[in-house]
């Protein structure tokens, strides 16, 4: 039995869609399913291993060629699968659907027309300003919520976003089901640190990555951060203009990413939006003591003094203090240490999340 998986991004490419579906793949592979997978990716490829199926699409072509070749290509696999379950490109998956029915799940992980906005420069809005003041009778959000509608189901990882979707449109059949990392009892071990602070996302404008260069001035201390995107040469002639101890390290391997973050005291997420974040629960599962914005998407997750320090990051001197108090203060960390990998292994468990989803996908 065949299930087609549709996504924007997939590795090498970081974010948590490109996280994510291979693991569910990887699940449904073992479950007896056969799968193939349709993203889009830096160049175009086709790779084939027994039952399971990758087909790359470059996002290089031109927006309306690439649309159609996305579309027809999602159109010849719903010929041969059963079910479908995207993760990105919704236009493309959803409107495939109206000619050919089938039992389908969508997770919505973020608005991709505000996205989209912020990148081009086109609005400094946060994703709930953008939604009071978004004409959402454009023609792109009226495709997309033609789109979305074509599913058997809506899932999204927590409340916050859940609202949010529910502001685009009437959509009937909606659920939260959190995202979830693996649990691996030898990776949160102790080892040295390294660095004093890591970052690991997309470099777009919405992470702040800059006001972690910033407390690397501050607090005079070391910075990786791990990842790539738009804004990357930016933070790295700023980061180079204040002559900070930052280190920058682009794209690499989860099972590399989880080293490298277990080399760092503590992890940062400064982010103005998440849906919610995989490279937060990756830290949560290492027990790392954890500095974040207090975006509600990480109130849904995180403790203020329990899990983490929350903080508004849009307030310098609150952000800076609450830094120096994670970095001086190691009863605090140790406690942080304790309680992040007991909540990970208890409510952000990656097969639980598998579990919930494939019922979904099945429409059990």
């Amino acid at each position: 039995m065949n299930i087609l998986l549709t996504s924007g991004i997939y590795p090498p490419d970081i974010g948590g869609p490109a996280n994510y579906i291979p693991k569910l793949a990887e699940k449904l592979l073992s479950l007896g399913f056969s799968v193939d997978v349709i993203a889009l990716g830096d160049e175009s490829s086709f790779k084939k291993i027994d039952n399971f199926t990758v087909r790359i699409i470059s996002r290089k072509i031109p927006l309306f060629f690439r649309f159609m070749l996305v579309f027809f290509h999602i159109l010849r696999g719903l010929s041969s699968s059963k079910y479908v379950f995207s993760n990105g490109i919704y236009e493309e998956t959803g409107l495939a659907l109206l000619f050919n029915k089938r039992r389908s799940v969508v997770k919505i992980v973020g608005d991709p027309i505000w996205e989209k906005a912020v990148n081009q420069g086109k609005t400094k809005m946060n994703i709930s300003e953008f939604q009071k003041a978004s004409n959402f009778g454009s023609p792109r959000r009226k495709l997309l919520n033609f789109s979305i509608k074509q599913f058997s189901e809506i899932i999204t990882p927590g409340e916050n976003l859940l609202n949010i979707i529910k502001e685009w449109g009437d959509f009937k059949n909606i659920k939260v089901v959190s995202n979830g990392v693996k649990i691996d009892e030898k990776m949160n071990e102790v080892t040295e640190n390294e660095f004093d602070f890591i970052s690991t996302s997309r470099l777009v404008k919405w992470k702040n990555v800059e006001k972690i260069i910033d407390l690397a001035k501050e607090t005079s201390c070391k910075v990786l951060i791990i990842g790539d995107g738009p804004e990357r040469d930016n933070l790295e002639k700023y980061a180079k203009d204040l002559n900070v101890k930052v280190t920058f390290l682009g794209k690499m391997p989860q099972s590399l990413l989880r080293s490298y973050m277990q080399k760092s005291k503590i992890f940062v997420l400064l982010s103005d939006y998440e849906g919610q974040s995989f490279a937060l629960l990756e830290a949560l599962s290492l027990g790392m003591p954890i500095l974040a914005s207090n975006i509600q998407a990480n109130v849904e997750v995180l403790v203020d003094s329990v899990n983490a320090l929350l903080v508004n990051q849009n307030d310098f001197h609150e952000l800076k203090k609450a830094a120096f108090r994670i970095l001086e203060d190691g009863d605090l960390r140790q406690k942080m240490k304790k309680n992040n990998y007991e909540l990970s292994k208890n409510k952000f468990n990656l097969e639980r999340n598998l579990e919930i989803t494939i019922r979904s996908i099945l429409g059990e």
